[in-house]
């Protein structure tokens, strides 16, 4: 009997080295190959996307769970580099921990810090006591001429007692912290960890193409500019524009307009940790944004920008615990999600965040489909117009003759 190696006969230890080398669709693909190949990848994934294992540096594992649940209660989520090289299992690791953290949420997020192990370092501007400083920064307006502030609010630095070295940022939010992840300065790190999952906006564009769309200008802006040049370093190709086409092509990351946290292009990763279960609805479902882009007499459709609101108030009730809850891309949304919740709630008093969850992924499901059929007919019609200008062309061009 003749005998046929194959990859899945060769010793797990080297599952390590084949499978780094893949991206996380070729991993999918590799999953559907067989049984073998399944459970070889899954036990893959735990290694090598061992959430407690890459966090312990700044969250040692006994502490690991209470983290996660003060995750989950305050909506608060991890961004930045951490969530990129986590996720794309890069090399190189980030130097500080960016936990986005609503206002009203700080203090406790503050408290949890404080029992890690933790202590408040004030940057040079900032008032030595935190809450002092916490307080000036709560002070601050809300709104400004009319409009909720979608920028940061403040940064606070907490350093470790035991390794001075080891940073957790603590970067508030004035609104939902999507809001703000979506006014990054490029799509490679729009990304979040909530309690029990991971999130990629852009995951073909960032992770296998290693495309960013700039969504900021250079000029006048060191940080950004400052940015651009790090993740080039990295291995990104950092965009100003793309071609006409591809912004257009609604199967593209790049060019779908409207889309939503949770839809069919995000990339969505369950968080494995040993022995721990953290259940709860994830705040960062179901918010939508709007990539547009201006268009001038080119090839390429210049200035890419994200567009996304959030309430100012509650369209129900103004005490409810989700009033920053919805960032919804355009105001055709919006109006849908607040005639759907005046209808389906018997009041104020009834109103919880399930609810808020359903009607919001009712719409934004709905309404997604409604702007493939409107650009499905919009793209007819500019066929019918342009072949019924041929045929009249056609048919003047044979009276001439």
């Amino acid at each position: 009997m003749s005998y046929s190696p194959s990859l899945w006969s060769l010793p797990e230890d080297v599952d390590n080295a084949l499978l780094s080398a893949l991206s996380p669709r070729e991993l999918a693909l590799v999953e559907r190959t067989s049984r073998e190949g399944r459970d070889r990848v899954t036990r893959y994934r735990h290694r090598s996307f061992n959430f407690a294992e890459a966090i312990k540096r700044f969250v040692p594992f006994e502490h690991l769970l209470a983290f996660r649940q003060m995750l989950r209660v305050t909506g608060s989520v991890i961004s930045g580099s951490f969530a990129l090289a986590f996720m794309g299992r890069f090399p190189w690791r980030p130097h500080d921990l960016d936990l986005y953290v609503e206002l009203r949420h700080v203090l406790a997020v503050h408290d949890f810090l404080l029992e890690c192990g933790y202590q408040y370092r004030p940057r040079p501007t900032q008032l030595r006591s935190f809450l002092d400083q916490y307080a000036q920064v709560a002070a601050q307006p809300e709104h400004r001429d009319g409009y909720p502030l979608a920028s940061l609010r403040a940064a606070f630095d907490f350093v470790h007692i035991g390794n001075r070295s080891t940073i957790v940022q603590l970067l508030v939010t004035p609104v939902a912290v999507v809001e703000v992840i979506l006014g990054f300065h490029s799509t490679a790190v729009m990304n979040v960890i909530t309690h029990d999952t991971a999130y990629a906006f852009y995951p073909v564009e960032t992770f296998e193409r290693l495309r960013s769309l700039k969504l900021k200008a250079e000029s006048g802006d060191d940080r950004a500019a400052a940015a651009y040049a790090k993740y080039h370093v990295r291995g990104w190709r950092n965009l100003g524009a793309v071609g006409r086409d591809e912004a257009g092509d609604s199967h593209r990351e790049f060019g779908r307009r409207h889309r939503f946290v949770g839809d069919d292009m995000t990339w969505k990763m369950k968080l494995f940790v040993y022995q721990q279960e953290v259940s709860g609805f994830d705040h960062v479902l179901h918010r939508s944004w709007a990539l547009t882009y201006t268009r001038k007499n080119t090839v390429l459709a210049d200035r890419p920008y994200m567009r996304a609101r959030v309430f100012r108030s509650h369209p129900v009730c103004d005490n409810s615990p989700d009033v920053t809850g919805m960032t919804f891309a355009c105001r055709a949304i919006r109006d849908e999600f607040r005639c759907r919740a005046r209808a389906n709630c018997s009041g104020p008093v009834w109103w919880v965040e399930k609810d808020c969850a359903f009607i919001a992924k009712a719409v934004c499901i709905e309404w997604t489909t409604h702007f493939r059929q409107a650009a499905a007919c919009k793209s007819l019609r500019a066929c019918t117009v342009r072949r019924s200008e041929r045929i009249r062309r056609m048919l003047e061009a044979r009276a001439r003759n």
